[in-house]
């Protein structure tokens, strides 16, 4: 069964959308959203971050 958009871009689109907000947001639900923004972060580039920090 396929996916829903909804479902779709929860997955992909959203959490890069979130990202930028970084500590001023505080995601509670949905435990989806919340284990994907723990996966991406780690790609996610650092604003400002020089390679001698």
């Amino acid at each position: 069964m396929p996916e829903s958009l909804e479902d779709a871009s929860l997955h992909t689109y959203v959490p890069y959308y979130l990202l930028p907000y970084g500590k001023a947001l505080t995601i509670v639900e949905p435990d989806v959203l919340i284990g994907r923004m723990v996966e991406v972060t780690p790609s996610f580039p650092l604003v400002n971050q020089t390679p001698w920090t």
